[in-house]
């Protein structure tokens, strides 16, 4: 769970590290991989159901408190403008499949996951669709840092 928070993905990996050398990596890489998972399903449900809707109820507020004060209405206006820009990128045909696949490259590299779920927690993914995903996605980048670390390592020790 470790390797899943941006302030706590540097301490994640020495730990995993240090892991390595002692325990087999398959099943480091399994029991990491489970717990990442679960680190991000919490994060993933965080976003798609309390911080939409809490962005949602802020909108409203602002819009009925600030709309009557002159010197917020052309920057309300142009919040509003951006707004609708974004929804309109956001509702075409593409979001469909870019959104996604930005967000699986996210969270497969070394960036922080809150970016990548945050990405696949607007594109309306299917819980079930995403824990299938990231039982792939993220095993996988925990063995990629593994196997990179022991290749390093020994290759280091050679000088």
């Amino acid at each position: 769970m470790l390797f899943v928070s941006i302030f706590t993905v540097a301490l994640g990996a020495m730990v995993l590290v240090v892991l390595s050398e002692q325990l087999p990596v398959l099943t480091l890489v399994l029991v990491a991989g489970s717990g990442a998972v679960l680190a991000d399903l919490v994060l993933f449900r965080f976003i798609r159901t309390g911080l939409l809707e809490e962005i949602v109820r802020i909108e409203r507020n602002a819009q009925d408190a600030l709309f009557h004060q002159k010197s917020f209405k052309r920057t309300y206006r142009t919040a509003r403008r951006v707004w609708h820009r974004w929804k309109h990128a956001t509702s075409s045909r593409y979001r469909a499949w870019t959104l996604p696949l930005l967000g699986l490259i996210v969270l497969a590299s070394p960036l922080p996951d809150e970016i990548g779920i945050g990405l696949l927690g607007i594109s309306h993914v299917r819980t079930v669709n995403l824990i299938v995903l990231l039982f792939i996605i993220k095993p996988a980048s925990i063995f990629l840092l593994l196997t990179s670390t022991s290749i390093v390592s020994s290759y280091t020790s050679l000088w």
